[in-house]
């Protein structure tokens, strides 16, 4: 329901009664509300710190003095663009309405307020954000990854979702390293260009299409805004970070964060920001202890509900299976990755990320249909011969097989029509096996034939034996001797 949308409310002005007197109003009459008062004594520019300490839905601002209302306006949609703008007075007449409303200011309440118009005003506001909620949600995605440690790869699965992402999406995609001690997605990605995070953060509330493009670095659909090596007490500005974060929002289908893990106030600003989380551990007892401690601590915060676990490296022929991560865990992972340590410090060598033919990547694809909400394919069809373990060269075996097969034949047997024999040979498959258990016995006087075991090689004309030839040929059947027939003759020859 629209009235469950809680309005963060900003009454901006310089007669203090008025604004009061607005601000009790607003408390009375209007439900899921939360107004706050600011009177900013000197200059427009305290309008910008007063934003960004407050980050409202939407400003109620006074228009009694229309040349100052006309410029804090002007100042507000400087700092935030799509802030919805309310004005109040005792008095207005047309011309003012007519610069208010080229000024930005999309409603006017006139003091003193009646509760009914009031409501109807503020409704109307509610549900203008919650539809540019539900459209800025339904275009676009803002994805955290982060390890449970140091070294769990997670830069590296948030690059390779970040460029499949760009491939399913048919266009850029960002991507921010938030890791502001250890970032490596520059050097992952090669992303050429840009400047630093940091130097973005202080233009966050200026921030337009000219200054995005000489911040970011660029590697084929990734808009990487990557960040500078700085020392231990490098920190960003939540408010700052909030701005950058929303502009990518509104400006991309995809934006991926990877962070450190360490929770710092801008990280938790981050996740709270976030429709997906993902958390990406390996095998490893002691990655699994701290993927368990650190769901237990996020769910004290509250992103238990978009958090998902990823088991990177997932090796099960050593160490822990399925089953033991998984009580390890207390949750089920929503991906396993392969271990892919040899081609991905390959491919660093070739300064490029895996193939989308890799295991991995592979792996990383079906991350990317759940991130971008699209129909993964059934197992059957995504892995037509099997998985990337049990994939192997099939038609090799299966040459050496039938040939295996033709050298068991009868060396007089006619090779007349090869392409039939071979039909033959599988469609009386179990008999061949059979074939195969019974001992091959050399007959008397006569030389072992040897047989190619290529059957277009094999002599086509040599004759077959007839069933009478066959029978005189055949050798008298060998009696077995018995243990107790055998005892004397040994007894003799010891003797």
């Amino acid at each position: 329901m629209l009235s469950e949308l809680i309005l963060r409310t900003l009454v901006i002005g310089t007669d203090e009664a008025l604004a009061t007197e607005l601000l009790r109003t607003l408390l009375h009459s209007c439900r899921s509300i939360t107004p706050q008062l600011a009177m900013p004594r000197t200059e427009n520019r305290e309008i910008e710190e007063i934003l960004k300490l407050q980050t409202p839905s939407c400003v109620f601002l006074e228009a009694e003095d229309l040349h100052w209302c006309i410029q804090a306006a002007a100042e507000i949609h400087r700092v935030e663009r799509t802030m919805p703008i309310i004005a109040f007075s005792r008095y207005i007449d047309t011309p003012s309405v007519l610069g208010l409303m080229r000024a930005g200011v999309r409603e006017w309440v006139q003091a003193p307020v009646d509760k009914a118009a009031l409501h109807a005003t503020v409704e109307r506001i509610r549900a203008e954000l919650h539809e540019l909620g539900d459209k800025a949600r339904r275009a676009s995605e803002f994805v955290c990854f982060l390890p449970c440690k140091p070294g769990s790869g997670s830069s590296t699965v948030a690059a390779h979702a970040a460029s499949l992402c760009a491939k399913a999406a048919g266009s850029p995609v960002a991507l921010f390293d938030l890791d502001l001690t250890c970032g490596t997605l520059q050097f992952i990605t090669e992303a050429v260009g840009g400047t630093s995070l940091f130097e973005a953060a202080q233009h966050a509330y200026r921030i337009d299409e000219s200054l995005w493009g000489r911040f970011i670095a660029t590697r084929g659909g990734i808009h990487l805004m990557h960040c500078t090596q700085r020392g231990p007490e490098a920190t960003l500005d939540p408010h700052q970070l909030h701005r950058l974060l929303s502009y990518a929002v509104s400006k991309y289908p995809v934006v991926i964060a990877d962070l450190s893990g360490s929770h710092e106030s801008f990280a938790i600003h981050a996740l709270e920001q976030s429709t997906q989380i993902y958390m990406v551990c390996s095998p490893d007892l002691t990655s699994l202890y701290l993927a368990r401690r650190q769901l237990h601590f996020l769910k004290e915060l509250g992103f238990l509900d978009r958090l998902e676990l990823i088991v990177n490296r997932a090796t099960f022929h050593v160490g822990l299976g399925k089953t033991a991560i998984e009580e390890i865990l207390e949750r089920k992972p929503v991906a396993y990755f392969p271990n892919a340590y040899l081609p991905l410090q390959k491919a660093l060598k070739e300064r490029a990320l895996l193939s989308e033919e890799a295991p991995f990547s592979r792996s990383v694809s079906e991350l990317v249909a759940r991130i971008m909400n699209l129909q993964t394919p059934s197992p059957e069809a995504r892995h037509p011969g099997g998985g990337w373990m049990a994939r192997a060269k099939f038609t090799n075996t299966l040459q050496a097989l039938k040939a295996a097969i033709y050298s068991l034949r009868p060396a007089g047997a006619s090779m007349q029509n090869p392409a039939e024999g071979i039909r033959q040979s599988w469609a009386g498959y179990g008999d061949t096996s059979a074939q195969l258990s019974k001992p091959v016995v050399a007959k008397p006087g006569l030389e072992p034939v040897a047989v190619n075991p290529d059957p277009a090689l094999m002599s086509v004309g040599q004759p077959a034996a007839g069933p009478q030839q066959e029978s005189a040929n055949r050798p008298a059947p060998r009696r077995r001797r018995t243990k107790g027939a055998a005892a004397p003759k040994k007894a003799k020859q010891s003797a």
